[in-house]
């Protein structure tokens, strides 16, 4: 089975919030939040004046990829709910929406994402 790597356009909206839009899905918009807009600034540099990337992200490995493990304690339903992440060698926790559901069918128990700009 090929491997999938996803791809949305992310950005800074008014220049306050990471948000992503994938128009092949019908997502305009869909913010960041609870320790993945935290992650993401991190990832790219809280100080980075470009606001034109691509955020790439599968559940299986690629090169230059960052992967968050999925946290085993789930309490409630995730489509309905989100999950929550651990990225281990930053050690930081995240909150993905039931937006990744657009992308998975069920949770998968890691994912591995990039950040390239797309100046």
């Amino acid at each position: 089975m090929p491997k999938t790597i996803n791809a949305v356009k992310l950005y800074k909206l008014n220049d306050l919030q990471w948000v992503f839009d994938d128009p092949s899905k019908n997502i305009w918009q869909e913010a960041f939040v609870n320790g993945a807009d935290t992650l993401i600034d991190i990832i790219i540099g809280k100080y980075s004046s470009n606001n034109n990337y691509v955020l790439l992200f599968s559940d299986k490995p690629f090169q230059d990829s960052v992967k968050i493990y999925l946290n085993r304690h789930q309490d409630k339903d995730p489509k309905t709910n989100g999950t929550h992440w651990t990225q281990k060698n930053l050690n930081r926790q995240l909150w993905l929406c039931p937006t990744l559901f657009d992308y998975y069918d069920t949770t998968p128990q890691n994912l591995y994402f990039s950040v390239k700009s797309n100046a």
